[in-house]
């Protein structure tokens, strides 16, 4: 495979007006060089001043930096829609031969990992819609059949209708149970397509939540599983609103869990926050977007900077 080439770090700032490139180098300078270097940094422009160039300066200086120190670089940008994120992933991406990014729900990279580690820069897009907020939700196909199938490989219960209609929310039938059947095989080699390191992780954190519980006394993940199986085990034109708030919220603590497990996939270098001030929730510590979120932000290793 080519090598890619580095970012041409002076011709991305030599398309930047003289007080961009200035922002640039001082945000560069404190994450970086200090010696008291901060691990945050917050550009306060007002609107229309250019804040996603100067965004996408820093992504290269911070890239041409640790070009040599590490194997892969990652850079998380977070915005506050997937439209966004899509769009100016294009404008941030400093790589000529590199494609611009994945933009993505967190608990999908499981599907994606191969991709990334065949690269030396990502560019991963992220909301906290759909990468931090999973209690309150039920995700979309593609999580409920990853989840599906992590399941049935944790606890076997095969290809019984319970799991099947449980899992299918409003999605419908036939649908559902094709993509259900295609899957195990839809891999790059005719196989599972998940990532085995993020799937061990997830098994590994479902099984400690359901110790914890059970050491707790309070009713665990496999027990709820066991019996939404049965309650969801035929088929029904209308679900009591009772059932679907079980279902919903068994199905969003799976969320949350895989979402754990994949934050330990990503290695973050870099995290932008477009607009910072939307994602106010994210640093409250009582919102429950905010231990993902912290997570993330708060990642081990030191090399980790966000700019917001």
């Amino acid at each position: 495979m080519k090598r890619p080439a580095p970012p041409d770090v002076p011709k991305i700032l030599g398309q930047l007006k003289g007080f961009q490139r200035d922002t640039v180098e001082y945000a560069f300078q404190r994450l970086y060089l200090d010696a008291d270097s901060s691990r945050r940094f917050l550009v306060a422009d007002e609107v229309g001043l250019g804040k996603t160039l100067v965004a996408r300066g820093v992504i290269a200086r911070t890239i041409e930096h640790l070009w040599e120190a590490v194997d892969r670089i990652d850079v998380i940008y977070i915005c506050s829609n997937a439209n966004i994120a899509r769009q100016n992933m294009n404008r941030l991406n400093v790589l000529d031969d590199e494609p611009s990014g994945l933009a993505s729900r967190i608990t999908l990279l499981p599907l994606h990992l191969r991709d990334l580690d065949s690269r030396k820069v990502n560019l991963i897009g992220l909301t906290p819609g759909t990468s931090f907020e999973m209690t309150g939700g039920t995700g979309v196909v593609r999580e409920r059949v990853l989840l599906y199938w992590l399941l049935r490989e944790a606890w076997d219960f095969g290809a019984h209708a319970g799991p099947m209609n449980l899992f299918q929310v409003d999605a419908g039938s036939e649908r559902f149970r094709r993509v259900i059947k295609a899957f195990p095989s839809s891999g790059e080699d005719g196989g599972l397509p998940y990532d085995r390191s993020v799937a061990d992780e997830f098994l590994r954190q479902l099984q400690r939540d359901i110790e914890g519980k059970r050491r707790a006394g309070e009713s665990d993940l496999r027990s709820r599983f066991d019996e939404l199986r049965h309650l969801f085990g035929w088929t029904r034109s209308q679900i009591p609103k009772k059932d679907r708030q079980l279902r919903n919220a068994f199905i969003g603590e799976l969320r949350n869990l895989l979402a754990r497990a994949c934050l330990t996939s990503l290695e973050p270098d870099l995290v932008i926050m477009d607009e910072f001030q939307r994602f106010r929730d994210l640093f409250d510590g009582d919102h429950p977007a905010a231990e993902l979120a912290q997570g993330l932000f708060e990642y081990a290793d030191e090399s980790t900077r966000s700019v917001s």
